[in-house]
């Protein structure tokens, strides 16, 4: 959607980013500034449970839509007091397959073997939540899930499909590694993406510092 109010753009105008996950929302408000440095104005996350409250049918009940929505509502709120002044869509995607729903929380090597055997065309999502540890937020939205089990889970089935598979341990990093350690998490994904892209390395790969 867009406002109504008539406002021109700046480079340096404020930016909101929503997502809305199975489990989750969040909102983050950043300003880009010279250098490509984004400092961050503003940012809060609600608790959705989406995917817990399905029922087998696969609807989402009514009472958790309306929390979605009151989400969003507080979300646009927090934009429009950092600054944002236009909203409109950006490019919203959704998969065409979807697997682990009435799993997730308990994806073992088996599953995950047997989702990848029969991935059809298209994108695909997985329900999985893994994490070195289930505690803070996890322990709180999501208490009854073996975070740490589907993290070994993922890794061993990953293991199997791609024999030279880098994988980075980030100390004191949960769920949410790329706002919890960034410099951390951009280095690595940098160098990947150059190695798929075939762009040079010889420049340094080291992310801008936080702000």
């Amino acid at each position: 959607m867009k406002s109504r109010a008539k406002h021109r753009s700046s480079p340096h105008d404020p930016i909101a980013v929503v997502d809305i996950g199975s489990n989750s929302g969040r909102v983050m408000v950043f300003r880009p500034e010279a250098g490509g440095h984004l400092h961050v104005l503003a940012g809060s996350r609600a608790a959705l449970r989406l995917a817990r409250d399905l029922d087998r049918t696969g609807r989402i009940p009514q009472e958790a839509l309306e929390r979605a929505f009151d989400a969003l509502r507080d979300f646009r709120a927090i934009a429009l007091g950092s600054g944002v002044r236009r909203f409109e869509a950006a490019g919203l995607k959704t998969n065409d397959a979807l697997f682990g729903l009435f799993e997730t929380g308990a994806m073992d090597e088996a599953a995950w073997l047997k989702i990848t055997e029969r991935l059809p065309e298209g994108i695909s999502e997985v329900y999985c939540h893994p994490a070195t540890a289930t505690k803070g937020v996890l322990a709180a939205e999501m208490p009854d899930y073996r975070h740490a089990d589907e993290l070994a889970a993922q890794l061993e089935a990953l293991r199997r499909l791609v024999p030279h598979l880098e994988v980075i341990r980030i100390p004191g990093a949960g769920h949410y590694p790329m706002h919890q350690a960034r410099n951390e998490v951009l280095a690595p994904a940098i160098r990947f993406i150059r190695s798929l892209t075939g762009a040079s390395t010889g420049t340094s790969s080291s992310p801008p510092s936080p702000r």
